[in-house]
């Protein structure tokens, strides 16, 4: 009867350690999946443009790698639309310059600012047929609408004196996007381009080609782009560490960039099967260092929507603040 009762004992112990351990390895199991799910991020980057390096060479160069993320990247055509894609749930994190921003912090868009990671005035210019370079504005004109190209061209008219040209909806405007630019304009569906590089190289050269005279026209001073990196507040809640390790990520490789931009220059070149040194000059003058400057940052920011009030596209002046308001985290993280 004992030698039962011992038995029954014995089993009783062993089917109560087996659940334990079955409810530990279950926790175990939980935390792990957790900690995956915290660790991975959709990013959605516009790689179509060369100077989107820091992006490409973090990616070609192995340094997302190293910062053990479960990343997920994908393409899009713009910032704007990376910027959207992050808005709509479809992205964790996204690039973009400063134009749609001044839209998304007038809508209450929750989107949080990580950094600037690209700064430079000489990325934008209007391609125009010959002879028609110093009246471009009367002739049809393909811009990419709610971007850089459409801020751009506002400022060139600014500085022309045509501003109620644009403002008074009098233009022929062709929307367009940033691939379309090409064939529309060597087919003369637009007499003029408003557009970011490299398509304006890319335009230029295949007017070359065609024997088909250009003006290409750039005015440096009138308009900077600043290419920011984003997120939205959920994602910044819930999954702090995965973003500041990617925003770390992208930090080392804008820094190693401005270490050794020559070398940087090359790889771009060769990664968009560019001819050497098709890139040399406006290359160099690319500033990509990655910067958390809160100033800096909201005075680019504060321009654009000046520019945006001035023009009509916007009547109320945007408060920045909320989406600036983890710049001091951040630049803690990366010191």
């Amino acid at each position: 009867m004992w030698t039962k009762i011992w038995l029954l004992l014995v089993l009783g112990i062993a089917i109560a350690f087996s659940f334990l351990l079955f409810r530990e390895s279950e926790v175990g199991g939980d935390k792990f999946l957790g900690d995956q799910i915290s660790r991975s991020l959709r990013f959605a980057e516009a790689k179509s443009v060369w100077w989107n390096a820091p992006l490409i060479l973090a990616d070609t160069r192995g340094v997302y790698d190293r910062y053990d993320l479960d990343l997920t990247l994908f393409d899009v055509s713009t910032g704007l639309a990376s910027k959207n894609a992050v808005v709509q749930g479809n992205a964790d994190i996204g690039m973009v310059a400063s134009t749609p921003l001044v839209a998304s912090a007038l809508a209450g868009e929750d989107i949080v600012i990580l950094g600037s990671y690209v700064f430079s005035s000489d990325l934008l210019s209007i391609v125009s047929h010959a002879g028609e370079a110093e009246s471009w504005w009367t002739e049809s004109v393909g811009y990419v609408p709610g971007t850089i190209s459409e801020f751009y061209m506002i400022s060139l008219l600014r500085d022309e004196d045509r501003e109620p040209v644009y403002t008074s909806e009098e233009m022929n405007l062709v929307k367009l996007t940033p691939p379309g630019m090409q064939p529309a304009f060597l087919r003369g569906d637009i007499r003029s381009a408003v557009i970011w590089e490299p398509f304006t190289s890319l335009i230029e050269k295949a007017a070359k080609d065609a024997e088909m005279p250009v003006v290409v026209r750039s005015v440096p001073d009138i308009y900077a782009l600043r290419l920011y990196f984003i997120t939205d507040r959920e994602t910044w809640e819930t999954k702090r560490e995965a973003v500041l390790d990617l925003t770390r990520a992208v930090s080392e490789s804008s820094a190693s960039i401005e270490r050794e931009k020559e070398a940087a220059r090359v790889e771009i070149e060769s990664y968009f099967d560019y001819e050497p040194g098709f890139l040399s000059e406006k290359f160099d003058r690319t500033d990509f260092s990655f910067t958390v400057d809160r100033e800096a940052i909201r005075a680019t920011l504060e321009r654009e929507a000046e520019l945006a009030r001035a023009a009509g596209i916007v009547e109320a002046f945007p408060d920045f603040s909320e989406m600036l308001s983890v710049l001091p985290e951040v630049r803690e993280a990366l010191r």
